[in-house]
């Protein structure tokens, strides 16, 4: 599963069993409280906003789309029972249009939602030097668009220096950077100078796809497709078939 859906999964289990020792305790506004958190801030104002790209751009069938639609699919029907106690009506609803094999015929007879991620402590451990940075780079970006440096997040390029444990813990997830941070390039190097972490944003080096709107170096690489990148072009090319 991709890195990042195996953290959301984490976060869920967290939640599911915050939730659980709200209801042992009759303490109904703990489990409020935490579902509400968790929707607003992990899933609405982080990672729904991150996999737009993965749903909406790779190809039906790919790994990333698929791992992200996995998740989505665990995170549904998870937080339906855990919110059957409190939410019985709109979790009814939800619950009949989910699609699972051997579904019981109500929310309210299924068992309490089993952790998902077995290593959740070693994946939300791994994740926090991205997730710490992430209020940082955003500020970062914000003050190139305000000084028009860039009219878009998506024009950026970010380069992170840091210290060498934090930019081993960040080159991990290299690959997921520029998604997490909702621009088009981020790189991420240790600090020459060995003082606080640095953030630069510079205009993002390339052609804007117009497909993905991401900016890429390789837009029309592929010569049917003159305005899209590499990745855009092998996924149009195999829904046209």
């Amino acid at each position: 599963m991709h890195d990042l859906d195996q953290w959301i999964l984490a976060r869920l289990d967290e939640v599911v069993e915050a939730c659980r020792a709200g209801y042992e305790a009759y303490e109904f506004h703990r489990v409020f409280h935490t579902v509400h958190n968790f929707c607003a801030v992990d899933l609405s104002a982080f990672y729904l906003d991150v996999i737009k790209d993965r749903l909406y751009c790779e190809a039906a069938g790919s790994w990333p789309r698929l791992s992200a639609q996995t998740a989505l699919h665990t995170l549904a029907r998870t937080l339906a029972v855990v919110l059957s106690p409190i939410l019985s009506h709109t979790v009814e609803e939800v619950w009949q249009r989910l699609e699972m094999p051997e579904k019981p015929p109500s929310a309210q007879l299924a068992d309490w939602p089993a952790p998902v991620c077995p290593d959740r402590e070693d994946v939300l451990k791994r994740w926090q030097p991205v997730l710490d940075l992430r209020e940082r780079v955003n500020l970062a970006v914000e003050e190139a668009r305000q000084s028009r440096r860039i009219t878009n997040p998506l024009e950026a390029a970010v380069r992170i220096e840091t210290d060498e444990a934090t930019a081993q813990g960040l080159s991990r997830f290299s690959h997921h950077l520029a998604a997490v941070y909702k621009v088009s390039q981020a790189t991420v190097a240790p600090s020459t100078s060995g003082g606080d972490t640095a953030i630069a944003v510079v205009p993002a080096e390339g052609t804007k796809c117009a497909r993905c709107w991401l900016i890429r170096t390789d837009v029309g690489s592929d010569p049917r497709y003159s305005d899209i990148c590499g990745r855009c072009a092998n996924v149009v090319a195999q829904t046209e078939g």
